[in-house]
């Protein structure tokens, strides 16, 4: 699925749980390394679920040495507190039906 879609944050996820949660005896390091490969896609879809995965991939993996944690964290951070645009009840809908927002999608 990854070489259909490289930007699937979510196949990137279900990958990563099979070696991190799958398993009889968890493969942390294989987990990571799924998820540090869909991190280094640019373009990444649900990139946020990708950084909360990876930092609970960590944080069960070495529970004593939680700054190995700390980048993910840092750009979950910088993800989640982006500011979206609001969108005025009279603006055309973002959906592209031309019509106004309060006639769509904001009803």
């Amino acid at each position: 699925m990854l070489s259909n879609d490289p930007t699937a944050g979510w196949v990137y996820i279900g990958y990563a749980s099979c070696y991190a949660l799958e398993l009889e005896k968890p493969q942390y390091n294989k987990a990571m390394d799924i998820m540090i490969r869909g991190l280094s896609v640019p373009t990444l879809r649900d990139r946020g679920e990708v950084l909360e995965c990876a930092d609970a991939i960590i944080q069960e993996f070495s529970k004593a040495d939680m700054e190995k944690s700390k980048p993910y964290k840092q750009e979950l951070h910088k993800v989640t507190s982006a500011r979206v645009a609001k969108i005025g009840r009279n603006e055309p809908c973002p959906c592209g039906s031309g019509v106004k927002y309060k006639k769509c999608c904001g009803a």
